[in-house]
């Protein structure tokens, strides 16, 4: 008989070959998890793809104006799973959540009464810091669960347009602990705990969301091996699909988690892939928050950092502990408002794990396409609501004296670096017609006004704007602007709006003070949308290093997300390098 190590062998010789041949081709085990890393590797390829492509597998529903007595007022989200509702609950006079799972969701009958019953279970959670089930039903095929609505926003919404003061975090993480500590005294773990699952309401009260996730110590041993929730919050027991190591310590880590991306604007391990993500979870310490910014306290970094301690043992023993640790560091949070800082992704790469590993990754990486499916922005049938603005800017160069340097992109081989005599023009769309405003921050970090002022003065911005939805600069498709000033990185920055820029919204001033951004690569580009990284093109060295956060061209990044991202829509920027000839 085959041993493990001789199937493993035989597996990752097919994954190098792309074929599965030789004395294991007939063997069962080998075989299954051979195709489900051929699964995987498709779903990869998938979650790369742009988020139109994740929209084109969900097929228009028609929706209802009635789900059991509930009256159906509007859609206030929808993704890959299902369909969430604003209704009218016309027996208790009172507005509730109904979540409808789209047509097809359950292969089975089975599926479908475990996804009530977990349901059923969750409403014997009764806290003002979790979101009740108020109901669950069905009518005919179709199944719902009714839930406490919520007014207000999520702490992902809030910490996108707010900078959190330690204070404040603190004090949400705190609020947030005590719920969970009660879930986790009734048995219940959530095991998909992130922003986006934590609702602040009006009063600045925050309310755990979406137990569809949880587990119960009655239903645990039915989720033995599986691996389930968001990469960057996921603990290393879930990552390793231990399900019997999760307890409230699982819940413990994603708290952890998201006090740090609170206090520092970015998250401990996602900087690439999902896989990648996993990996540094499992086998890379978290940086020191405090290296990040030397002004968060001392203490609340020695608390998050127990909490993303890899070893249960070595985290708080409750969420009432770690409350109790935050109340005790400032027991009077206070908020001092300020705006957001950015997340970012940066480029992906190949992973290889035990081979029982690959079979738990294709449910893992299936789900992060329902919960990214999920989590997009919609626009809601019949609420008037349109769609978010999503654009690009990009650069192609014009040299009159050479014709192969003409209308040549910045992303094709041998454009970069710039040579004498070139001359550059900026292309810029949105999705559909906005207001749209165009900035170049040179080298030195000194930023000049391009559309839809006259090129370089700030005081010529038209009396009438008008919507566009795209601009290619200078006018005329025979010219360009010509290459000038010291080496360093330039960033053109793209803004849109729905309405006019108001004018008492400074634009000369939230443009100030940026770094000068210096040279490490001179074929680097990278293209950024409110500071978070979205396309880069790959160049040996690379232009910098994610996990410096005083890369110039990094802060110049975050500083436009905190300064723009409260007044447009759309923040969108293209950095590249700029080398003068004579220091070629």
């Amino acid at each position: 008989m085959a041993t493990r190590d001789q199937r493993d062998e035989a597996l990752w010789a097919a994954i190098d070959s792309g074929t599965l041949e030789g004395p294991f081709a007939d063997d069962t085990e080998t075989a299954q998890t051979f195709a489900a890393y051929q699964k995987l590797e498709s779903l990869f390829e998938l979650i790369r793809q742009p988020a139109d492509v994740l929209s084109q597998m969900q097929e228009p529903i028609e929706h209802p104006e009635t789900i059991g007595r509930y009256r159906v007022r509007r859609v206030l989200g929808q993704g890959a799973f299902g369909i969430v509702y604003l209704a009218d609950d016309p027996e208790l006079d009172r507005l509730v959540a109904v979540k409808v799972p789209r047509p097809g969701r359950f292969s089975s009958e089975d599926e479908t009464e475990k996804f009530l019953e977990e349901a059923r279970l969750a409403a014997r959670l009764n806290h003002p810091g979790i979101v009740t089930v108020h109901d669950v039903g069905r009518e005919g095929d179709q199944c719902y669960i009714v839930t406490e609505y919520i007014q207000g926003r999520t702490l992902q919404e809030l910490a996108d347009s707010e900078s959190l003061h330690p204070a404040e975090a603190a004090g949400l993480v705190a609020r947030v602990a005590d719920a969970l500590h009660y879930a986790h005294k009734k048995g219940f773990v959530h095991r998909d705990l992130k922003p986006g699952n934590i609702l602040i309401d009006d009063q600045g009260h925050p309310h755990v969301v979406d137990f569809g996730l949880a587990v119960s110590e009655d239903s645990q041993r039915l989720h033995a091996g599986q691996i389930a929730g968001t990469p960057a919050y996921m603990s290393p027991e879930q990552v390793r699909g231990e399900t019997q190591y999760v307890d409230g310590r699982t819940d413990i880590w994603s708290l952890g988690v998201i006090l740090y991306q609170m206090l520092t604007g970015r998250q401990p391990f996602w900087r690439g892939t999902a896989a990648e993500c996993l990996d540094e979870i499992q086998q890379r310490d978290p940086k020191p928050p405090r290296q990040i910014d030397d002004s968060i306290p001392a203490e609340l970094e020695r608390i998050v950092l127990k909490c993303l301690a890899k070893r249960t043992t070595e985290r708080y023993n409750t969420s009432a502990d770690l409350a109790g640790d935050l109340r005790r560091w400032h027991p009077s949070p206070h908020k001092s408002s300020a705006s957001g800082a950015p997340l970012y992704v940066g480029s992906s790469h190949r992973f290889r794990k035990p081979a029982w590993w690959i079979i738990g990754c294709v449910a893992l990486i299936a789900g992060i396409l329902t919960i990214y499916a999920a989590t997009r922005p919609v626009t809601p049938s019949g609420t008037g609501t349109t769609a978010p603005i999503t654009g690009t800017i990009g650069v192609k160069i014009w040299n009159s004296e050479n014709p192969q340097r003409r209308e040549l992109s910045l992303t094709d081989k041998g454009a970069l670096p710039l040579i004498s005599g070139d001359h550059i023009r900026v292309t810029a769309s949105a999705n559909r017609p906005s207001y749209l405003y165009v900035v170049w921050i040179d080298s030195q970090g000194e930023a000049s006004p391009v559309y839809p002022w006259a090129p370089g003065d700030w005081a010529s911005r038209p009396e009438k704007e008008e919507p566009v939805a795209s601009i290619s600069l200078p006018d005329g498709r025979s010219t360009g602007w010509p290459m000038q000033g010291p080496s360093g990185m330039e960033t053109l920055v793209l803004l849109a709006r729905e309405t006019p820029l108001p004018a008492d919204v400074q634009l000369q001033e939230l443009f100030s003070g940026f770094p000068i951004q210096k040279i490490q690569d001179p074929r680097a580009i990278v293209w950024l949308d409110k500071g978070e990284i979205v396309d880069t093109v790959e160049r040996k060295p690379q232009f910098f290093n994610p996990q410096e956060i005083d890369d110039p061209v990094l802060v110049t990044q975050r500083l436009l997300a905190e300064r723009l991202g409260p007044h447009f829509q759309l923040v969108r920027a293209v950095s590249f390098a700029n080398v003068v000839p004579a220091e070629k």
